[in-house]
């Protein structure tokens, strides 16, 4: 039986999917508050787009895989830098690793410090 291959056919995972597993995973980091929309942009393509689009987490298509941004607040008294690196290097391992999808760069922006646990 050695060499005897089946075809089972392809698997495809649709941006939604891959958008929904980034902002999981950054949500769930230690230190995370939420998520964020980088503009009032985010507002409107959502109303287009419908509610179950993703916050904060933005996929770009280029030539050789994909650019990922990532929006988030941080909880006061985290530190912004580990927080950043566990999302990147968590998300790129989601995405490439168990997903198959070729990631570029994670680029993991703080946009406010939530304060209101102090």
């Amino acid at each position: 039986m050695k060499g005897d291959h089946k075809s089972m056919g392809t698997v495809t995972v649709s941006k939604k999917a891959a958008l929904q597993a980034a902002e999981y995973i950054a949500k769930n980091t230690r230190g995370v508050a939420s998520m964020t929309d980088r503009s009032k942009r985010g507002d409107i393509s959502r109303f287009f787009l419908g509610k179950g689009n993703p916050k904060g987490v933005y996929m770009i298509k280029t030539d050789n895989g994909f650019n990922i941004e990532i929006y988030v607040i941080c909880s006061y008294g985290a530190n912004a830098g580990d927080i950043c690196k566990n999302i990147s290097s968590n998300v790129r391992s989601e995405l490439e690793d168990n997903m198959g999808i070729p990631i570029n760069c994670v680029t993991v922006r703080v946009e406010g410090v939530d304060t209101a646990g102090k």
